[in-house]
């Protein structure tokens, strides 16, 4: 059975404004969910909110209580030439 990991309902999340339209998803463990979308769209804004490092303006976040949440900068060129990004995440 897939336990709960992350629920949004409605979910608005941005930095000074909100950034998002209003977002509904479920992620449950063993599960993948795709994240896609032009530029500017709140692609990295929403998981910046997810590890709660941006703002949620409005809607519902649940959060399954200890889950931990890493990002990987965009900052290609703060990336070691020798290591892929994942490499990079779990040194």
């Amino acid at each position: 059975m897939s336990e709960l990991l992350i629920r949004a309902s409605a979910l608005v999340a941005g930095w000074e404004r909100p950034a998002t339209a209003p977002l509904e998803f479920v992620l449950e463990s063993g599960r993948i969910l795709g994240l896609t979308g032009a530029n500017g769209v709140g692609k990295t804004t929403l998981l910046s909110a997810l590890a709660g490092r941006a703002r949620v303006f409005s809607g519902v976040l649940e959060r399954r209580p200890g889950l931990r949440l890493a990002l990987q900068t965009q900052d290609v060129p703060r990336l070691k030439a020798c290591r892929s990004a994942g490499a990079s995440c779990w040194r």
